[in-house]
């Protein structure tokens, strides 16, 4: 999905690109659903959070790139190092 959405805002298609987008984030919440199921450790809420997140740093990037901000780029990268770091802390934790 996330392809097919660079395609779409790539050649300026936004309506095709608002529709993939929300594809994209029911993807993230379906996966939510069944990782929350499989993990009841894990709040649906905190996962689609993660997710939500995850998906929202990808679109701060691609959208420096795309405008080839190279400082905002590296600044939504960086964050992303963040989220990822808080995610795999967050993933350890004991029941």
């Amino acid at each position: 999905m996330a392809g097919k959405l660079l395609d779409a805002l790539k050649s300026g298609k936004t309506g095709n690109a608002a529709t993939y987008n929300k594809q994209w984030y029911k993807n993230a919440d379906d996966i939510a659903k069944f990782l929350s199921a499989a993990n009841p450790i894990w709040s649906y809420k905190e996962i689609k959070d993660i997710m939500d997140g995850h998906l929202g740093l990808i679109t701060e990037d691609v959208s420096a790139r795309m405008n080839k901000d190279w400082n905002a780029s590296i600044t939504a990268f960086d964050k992303g190092l963040n989220h990822r770091s808080c995610s795999r802390e967050c993933s350890q934790r004991e029941s």
